[in-house]
């Protein structure tokens, strides 16, 4: 069981995931790299491996960027859902103030 609200999330999840991947990748680096068998093929070795990274680090960061986004998107659409019934009721929580108090309430640190 995780202490965080967040952890169990789509985003944390999938940045789990992608330090697995990056980390299994390095793993297999660093044994083509004790494989070479001279400095040319040391180099060529260190060269792709950082193409490859950087082309799945950039295709990870947009992927992330994208899920945070939608993250984003359904916290606000919840939001405004559980306030539609407050705006009905103004009475209850004191007209707008009460319902910036709830709304500052319901957003995340």
């Amino acid at each position: 069981m995780f202490a965080l609200p967040w952890a169990q999330t789509d985003l944390n999840k999938k940045i789990q995931s992608y330090a697995g991947k990056n980390l299994a990748s390095t793993f297999e680096f660093a044994q083509k790299l004790t494989r070479a068998k001279d400095l040319q093929e040391l180099v060529q070795i260190q060269t792709e491996f950082m193409q490859t990274q950087l082309k799945a680090l950039n295709q990870q960061a947009q992927d992330l960027g994208d899920q945070r986004s939608r993250d984003v998107r359904v916290r606000r659409l919840d939001q405004v859902s559980l306030l539609q019934p407050l705006r009905r009721d103004r009475h209850t929580f004191h007209g707008a103030r009460g319902l910036k108090a709830v709304s500052l309430l319901l957003t995340p640190f």
